[in-house]
Order: structure tokens, then C-alpha cells, then sequence
């Protein structure tokens, strides 16, 4: 292989590291369970409240202390058991009521422990109660009221059941993907590396371009060993990774070392042959060639 083909290969080898690394990940991507978006559910719950705000406001005028409630002040908070968090977390509505800072006056609780209750928020200026006061509206016997906080209920329920399995899979893949290419991404490097160690004579050279691709190269290994230093001084680093990391810090420190040793023996050479009392043709073409 000529030398400016040694170069070529080099370059496509450093260049198709990241190529290949985000072509690997695109086709893993690709390959995850489709899992819908949460927004769609939100969408899909708020249709439904705005849908039935009629319905709401007839099933509460049968209720002698929430009669007088305006179901547009009434903001839906809905709870729901995850296999993830193994604990009741709410889905997050609250770019449908102005912010989560947009106070409401009264909230409906559907989902988790508190499954049909009302509350009357204390915090708000326009409530005359200090304090919440819960109303226990899913406790009194209405069917048309248990039926629409269940209809909700249910499509939240639904959702979380069908997708956290998927969720929880994915997670996993995703974990063990990224294991993978993390060591992958050091074996493509060392590959590299080692190219380098066994032609940097080959590629460097005395001269404009020579400088700027000897200080480019240094300061690019620089970088990479202060990632592999940072990857190591990381806790409970995984003893194959770790090993990996070791072996290229070691295999690029050498490689430093020896362009390093290459150039300034380079350096001192070209001194000696442009100052020697040589024959001038002999130390023409040895100065054209370096």
C-alpha cells in the first residue's frame, strides 16, 4: 500500500468510527417496540373531559354542596399504579390548564387511593376555605358520576398496562445496547490506534501540512485520554470496559510518545543535514524528500 493510500485508509477508518457507530444505532432504534406517545393519551382524556362537561355539570346540580361549581374551574388530576416506580404517579395535564402553576379552584382526583374525590383547593384567593376540603362524591352511591370517573380511569389504566411492559423492556435493550457500543466505539478506536502506531513515519512529515497534522493528532489523543481517564475514575466501572479503556489509555500514550520521539529526532536531523558541509546535491534531495 503507496503512502497517500496509508493516509486515505486512516482517514475513512477515523472518519467511519462515528458513521459507523450512528448507523449501528439507527438500526437498533428501529428495531424497539413502537410505544405511543403519553401525549396522545393526555389528548385522548382531555377530549373525553370537554366532551362530557354537560354530563359532569348535571351529575354534580345533583349534589347539594358542589351545585354551584362551574365544571370549567375543575381540573382533572389522574393517578395511576406503575410496574416501573412501583407506586401511584400522576400523568402531567397541566398544559391543558394553563401551566402547572395556573391555580384551579377545585380538582377531581381519578385514579390511585383517592378515586372520585373533589377537592377544594384552600390555596385559592377566590375559595373562602384556608385549607382543602375533599368531597367524597365517589362514595355516594352515583352511578352516572362512578361511570365517568371510571370511563377515564380506565383509558389512563389502559394505556400504562399496555406500554410499561414495553417501556420496561426497552429500557433493558437500551441498557445492553449501550454497553455494546460503548465497547465497541474503544474497539474501533484501538483499531485505529494501532493503525497509527505502525505508519505515523509514513504520514507525518517535516512540513506545513506535516505540523498541522502532528498537532492535530496530539491534541485529539489528548482528548480521548482524558475521556478514558474520566471513564476509569467513574464507580462500579464494568470490569470488560474497564479493561478496554486501559488497553487503548496505554496503546495511545505509546503512540504519543513515539511521534513525539519521531519529530523531534526529525527536527534535530534536518538541522544537522541543513548545516552540514555535505555534498549540495546529496543534501538537496534528502531535505526535498523529508
Amino acid at each position: 500500500m503507496s503512502i497517500p493510500e496509508i493516509k486515505t485508509d486512516l482517514v475513512n477508518s477515523i472518519k467511519g468510527i462515528d458513521i459507523e457507530i450512528s448507523a449501528i444505532r439507527r438500526r437498533f432504534e428501529s428495531k424497539l417496540p413502537y410505544i405511543k406517545p403519553e401525549e396522545e393519551l393526555h389528548e385522548k382524556v382531555i377530549d373525553y373531559v370537554y366532551d362530557n362537561n354537560d354530563r359532569l355539570s348535571k351529575i354534580l346540580n345533583n349534589v347539594p354542596e358542589l351545585k354551584v361549581i362551574d365544571v370549567n374551574d375543575i381540573k382533572i388530576e389522574c393517578w395511576v399504579w406503575s410496574n416501573i416506580c412501583k407506586q401511584y404517579c400522576t400523568i402531567d395535564l397541566d398544559e391543558y390548564y394553563g401551566g402547572g402553576y395556573e391555580p384551579y379552584l377545585y380538582k377531581l382526583i381519578v385514579g390511585g387511593e383517592n378515586h372520585g374525590d373533589i377537592v377544594m383547593n384552600g390555596y385559592h384567593e377566590d375559595n373562602t376555605n384556608n385549607f382543602d376540603i375533599v368531597y367524597k362524591v365517589g362514595g355516594l352511591h352515583n352511578d352516572e358520576f362512578d361511570t365517568y370517573t371510571s370511563d377515564i380511569r380506565l383509558m389512563v389504566e389502559q394505556y400504562f398496562r399496555y406500554y410499561d411492559p414495553i417501556k420496561e423492556e426497552n429500557e433493558i435493550k437500551k441498557d445492553n445496547f449501550n454497553k455494546y457500543i460503548r465497547n465497541h466505539r474503544i474497539e474501533l478506536i484501538t483499531e485505529v490506534y494501532r493503525k497509527i502506531a505502525s505508519n505515523y513515519s509514513l504520514i507525518l512529515s517535516y512540513n506545513k501540512k506535516g505540523n498541522q497534522l502532528y498537532d492535530v493528532m496530539i491534541r485529539q489523543s489528548g482528548i480521548l485520554l482524558d475521556q478514558a481517564t474520566q471513564e476509569l475514575n467513574k464507580t462500579n466501572v464494568d470490569p470488560e470496559y474497564s479493561k478496554l479503556c486501559t488497553e487503548l489509555y496505554k496503546l495511545i500514550t505509546s503512540v504519543i510518545s513515539d511521534m513525539s520521539e519521531w519529530y523531534e529526532n526529525v527536527d534535530k536531523c534536518v538541522y544537522r543535514i541543513a548545516n552540514d558541509k555535505v555534498v549540495s546535491d546529496v543534501r538537496h534531495h534528502i531535505l526535498s524528500f523529508v
